[in-house]
C-alpha cells in the first residue's frame, strides 16, 4: 500500500512541476505585435502612431471626428473612417503575407500628421476642440489589432475676421455718410 502512495506522489510531481513551468511562460509572453497612439503638437493637427512588432504592412488607423458617420469601405470588421498611417516594417524584413507572421521583431514606428481643415472639417476658432476617434481595425491578426475607439481632443486653429474700422469708401462727413 505504501508503494501505491509513493508512486501516487510521483506521479503528480512531474505533473504539478509541469503545470507551473507552463504557467510561467505566458505571463513573460511577449507584449502584442502592436501599438497605436495620437498626439497633437499643434492647433488643428493630429498625428497618429503605430509601433509595429510584427512583419506586416498591412495594419492602419482608421478615425473619425466629432462623431460622423463611418462612411468607408467595410473589409468584413464594419465601415471604415478616414484610413490614415499604415504599419511599417524594417528594411528587409520578409513581409507577410508570403511569409510566416511574426510578432518578435524589433518596433519600427510609422506616423501620420493630419491637418483637420485640409481634410475638409470646419475650421474652428481655438476656443473650440475637435473630438478625433481613432482605432485599428484591418489588419491580419485579431490580437493585435486595436478595435475600441481611443479619442483625443485637438484644439480648433482658425482666426477670427479682423475687425473692421472703416467701410472703405473713404473719409466721411459728421452724418456717417461718404463725401
Amino acid at each position: 500500500m505504501s508503494i501505491r502512495t509513493t508512486r501516487a506522489a510521483v506521479a503528480v510531481l512531474p505533473i504539478t512541476v509541469l503545470s507551473a513551468v507552463a504557467f510561467a511562460g505566458p505571463a513573460s509572453a511577449a507584449s502584442p505585435g502592436t501599438d497605436i497612439s495620437a498626439s497633437s503638437a499643434a492647433a488643428c493637427d493630429v498625428t497618429f502612431q503605430i509601433v509595429n512588432r510584427t512583419n506586416s504592412t498591412f495594419y492602419t488607423i482608421d478615425f473619425r471626428v466629432d462623431g460622423e458617420p463611418l462612411t468607408g469601405t467595410d473589409y468584413g470588421s464594419g465601415p471604415t473612417g478616414r484610413l490614415s498611417v499604415h504599419s511599417e516594417v524594417a528594411d528587409g524584413t520578409p513581409t507577410f503575407p508570403g511569409n510566416p507572421y511574426r510578432t518578435d521583431l524589433p518596433p519600427v514606428t510609422s506616423q501620420k500628421t493630419e491637418n483637420l481643415p485640409s481634410l475638409g472639417y470646419p475650421a474652428k476658432p481655438p476656443t473650440e476642440t475637435y473630438n478625433v476617434e481613432y482605432r485599428m481595425i484591418l489588419g491580419p491578426n485579431g490580437p493585435d489589432r486595436h478595435p475600441a475607439w481611443q479619442s483625443i481632443q485637438v484644439a480648433g486653429c482658425a482666426t477670427p475676421p479682423p475687425a473692421t474700422g472703416s467701410s472703405g469708401f473713404g473719409s466721411s462727413s459728421p452724418s456717417g455718410r461718404p463725401q
